[in-house]
């Protein structure tokens, strides 16, 4: 299997009439992508590992490495999902994000500390507000020309699996929320480079983050087709912590077009919010890659220790089994799992009108080695 994504090129889904108000430095490459990336798997299960806010080089980050590498070679992984802040300033480096494609850092923070399997299999990532401090295009120019494995073409795009002998397709739609979370208009002082890259693409203005939030729903709507629908982005939607920027508007567009589950970092901690009567979707952060602090609340599931979730896909059963891992015991190999549960793929997706049956979730579990 070739494990960079074939382009499929699709219809358009950002026309020459959504372009930035202020183009003089407009970056096409940070632009919505005109592509859809497809990768297919035999398998009929489908295994992967979720992990954000792992770009400080400390314990935290080395022992969730090792407890990745151990579940991506017991459950043959086919990828991560990273969902951003993949370089700090911490005490080895002076400066967020990277600099430029040729930073070391792509060496030493992300391909020496993640090799094995891990440094064989794709990164789908999405751009943190840590990646946006310094350089962020130039992440997105190291995936386009150095290595297709740290997997960012740009900071909004879609992708479709196909794996199984029932050929289960997943639809996985990739957002910068960075556009989405924070104050345009405090921005300049603080995080100028931040302020001039969202001036030049646009996306300050409310007519920018209208256009964000259109070419979203497009996406979602031309995936109702897919047996399962994921948005990834940094961050949260988890209790209070959606409540920022405009953030709340994500959480009904994803009811409307049935979101299974939206995958997300930044708070530096492990939680989970099962589907509700309010929003229908699973919401899972996975943000204590390498740093420890704070947590939304409330939650189903909420630890601030270092680890990840795994997930597992059936083609036959069509469910998804999750596991939330902690690695912060370093006598246990491949950490305990402190956290499961299953998840039934939303049905009717074409129907808007439909209701998903209440998936079973499990409360807290025992931990257990695994």
């Amino acid at each position: 299997m070739d494990i960079y994504p074939s382009r499929i090129t699709g219809e358009a889904i950002f026309q020459k009439d959504n372009a930035p108000i202020h183009n003089s430095a407009y970056i096409p490459e940070l632009a919505p992508q005109e592509q859809i990336f497809h990768e297919t798997y035999p398998e009929d299960t489908l295994d992967f590992s979720v992990i954000g806010d792992w770009g400080a080089k400390s314990r935290e980050q080395s022992l969730v490495a090792n407890a990745l590498e151990i579940y991506a070679n017991r459950f043959d992984s086919k990828f991560i999902v990273n969902v951003g802040d993949s370089f700090y300033k911490d005490g080895n480096y002076t400066y967020d994000g990277v600099s430029n494609e040729n930073d070391e850092k792509f060496q030493k923070v992300w391909k020496d500390v993640y090799n094995g399997t891990l440094g064989k299999i794709p990164w789908y990532s999405v751009a943190g507000n840590h990646d946006w401090y310094n350089n962020v295009t130039a992440e997105v120019d190291y995936s386009l020309h150095k290595d297709a494995r740290f997997f960012l073409p740009s900071l909004f795009y879609v992708r479709q699996t196909t794996f199984g002998p029932d050929k289960t397709k997943i639809a996985w739609i990739h957002i910068d929320t960075n556009t989405l979370f924070y104050d345009y208009s405090k921005m300049k002082a603080k995080f100028p480079e931040v302020y001039a890259i969202m001036t030049d693409m646009g996306w300050g203005t409310e007519e920018g983050k209208e256009k964000i939030f259109k070419w979203i729903e497009a996406q979602l709507a031309l995936s109702q087709d897919a047996k399962w629908i994921f948005v990834v982005g940094h961050h949260p939607l988890i209790g209070g912590c959606a409540n920022n920027g405009v953030m709340t508007r994500l959480p009904p567009i994803f009811d409307n077009y049935h979101v299974d589950a939206y995958f997300s970092g930044h708070e530096h901690s492990l939680a989970y919010q099962a589907p509700n009567n309010t929003y229908h979707f699973a919401d899972f952060l996975s943000g204590a890659g390498s740093k420890l602090e704070g947590i939304c609340v409330p939650n189903d599931f909420g630890l601030i220790k270092p680890g990840f979730v795994h997930i597992s896909i059936s083609d036959k059963d069509d469910k998804l089994d999750f596991q939330y891992v902690d690695v912060s015991d370093e006598t246990i190999n491949g950490g305990t799992v402190v956290y499961h549960g299953t998840l039934k793929p939303r049905s009717q997706k074409k129907e808007k009108t439909s209701k998903r049956a209440k998936p079973k979730t499990s409360k807290k579990s025992k931990p257990k080695k695994v």
